[in-house]
């Protein structure tokens, strides 16, 4: 299950401005688990162990969570870390081709992300197609 949490946390391969484009993209998709769930955000702090402005950072792309601190996102939030996984594998080809209007299939053949993971993605993203 934690397969992807050292890699999702590290980041090793990832640099100035495609760490920057990523955490804001891991941001947008902690926001999005814990809206889904129904949390506020401080009752996601208070589960996960952290503050609130921690949480408001990790959201806001400033920030990124320790591997405690993703494994708490995956029990209370239903985190999704193999689709936060393939976006870091897919860094940086990823960032330019959220700029176009592509579908998911097409994003899921450039990238490291499953037709399924693309789709959802863009869903959160707000970059679904019709």
């Amino acid at each position: 299950m934690h397969w992807g949490v050292e890699g999702c946390t590290k980041m090793i391969k990832l640099k100035g401005k495609e760490l920057k484009t990523y955490l804001k993209i891991l941001g947008k998709l902690i926001h999005y688990y814990r809206t889904k769930k129904g949390l506020l955000i401080k009752q996601l702090a208070i589960k996960v162990g952290v503050d609130q402005s921690t949480v408001c950072r990790w959201q806001s792309g400033t920030y990124k969570p320790s591997g405690d601190s993703i494994i708490g996102l995956i029990i209370h939030a239903d985190f999704d870390v193999k689709l936060a996984y393939a976006i870091q594998q897919s860094m940086p080809g990823i960032e330019k081709l959220l700029k176009k209007k592509i579908g998911h299939e097409e994003l899921s053949r450039r990238t490291q992300l499953t037709a399924e993971q693309a789709e959802q993605l863009l869903k959160i993203l707000g970059k679904e197609q019709n």
